[in-house]
């Protein structure tokens, strides 16, 4: 994808904003951070908000203690796997409409692992700032933005996570990262999780809660499980990692080779569509 003329000049200006403001260390920011930044505030028409994010991003990760690599980033969701077995169903890109889709289980979370502040939650946030850069692997990438698959067949939010344990996600990690929503579906939602989703929303960036749908069904079996975890749990953890894998390293090949004063890079590292 060739970055427009104001997506370049965008990009340009906020890197010497990000350089010039106290708060930054701008050596945190590369110019692939820069431009995906950059992005997102075109696409939304809102260039005031660049530099929050930037802080916000910042502070996120020095409180998480990020690590940006995929290793690092491969280590933290296999741990999540052995935390939550089942939460993660599957990661895949979709080559009709140009994106990346994750599907997910949330009825295989834990509240009482989930406490604030604790290992649990910890990891699990950690675990959607590392997908979130496995789904932002490139620039069209991050223009067609994400698709979500949620699994909600006997969720409770006593039992898998209260309002509380989710908005602590929205606050910390969704409502700053740099991303474009696509999709954001709920499958076999009763009147209870539709109350729940309702709920949470309002924490949620603007741009996702106009991609929220409930009411879905899955295109195979009674639930997202049916469809993904097959033929067991350790083969689609498998299958999960490696698809994740490729997009990571596709990520962070990206960051370190993109120059931002060559507009393009010489070697852009995209998914095949």
């Amino acid at each position: 994808m060739d970055l427009t003329d104001e997506e370049i000049e965008w990009a340009n200006t906020l890197r010497e904003e990000i350089e010039a403001d106290g708060e930054l260390d701008s050596s945190r920011f590369s110019d692939f951070d820069v431009v995906q930044i950059a992005l997102v505030s075109v696409e939304f028409n809102d260039y005031s908000d660049a530099l929050r994010r930037a802080r916000s991003l910042q502070q996120f990760k020095k409180k998480y203690d990020i690590e940006d690599s995929a290793k690092a980033g491969l280590r933290a969701i296999k741990d999540l796997m052995v935390l939550f077995p089942g939460h993660l169903l599957s990661f895949s890109f979709d080559p009709v409409g140009g994106r990346y889709v994750i599907a997910i289980d949330r009825a295989q979370l834990r509240a009482s692992e989930l406490e604030l502040g604790g290992q649990g939650i910890r990891t699990l946030i950690k675990v959607w700032y590392y997908l979130a850069q496995a789904m932002t692997c490139d620039f069209d990438s991050i223009i067609r933005g994400w698709w979500f698959l949620v699994e909600s067949k006997d969720f409770v939010p006593s039992k898998h996570g209260t309002v509380t344990q989710f908005r602590q996600i929205a606050v910390d990690l969704a409502l700053f990262y740099p991303a474009i929503f696509y999709k954001y579906c709920h499958y076999n939602t009763d009147s209870t999780y539709t109350l729940f989703v309702s709920m949470i929303k309002w924490f949620m960036p603007i741009p996702l809660r106009e991609k929220i749908i409930t009411g879905c069904k899955p295109p195979m079996g009674e639930t997202l499980r049916d469809t993904f975890l097959q033929p067991s749990l350790e083969v689609s953890n498998v299958k999960f990692i490696d698809a994740v894998q490729q997009a990571l390293h596709r990520r962070y090949n990206n960051d370190a080779s993109f120059v931002l004063s060559e507009a393009q890079p010489v070697e852009f590292d995209e998914q095949d569509v």
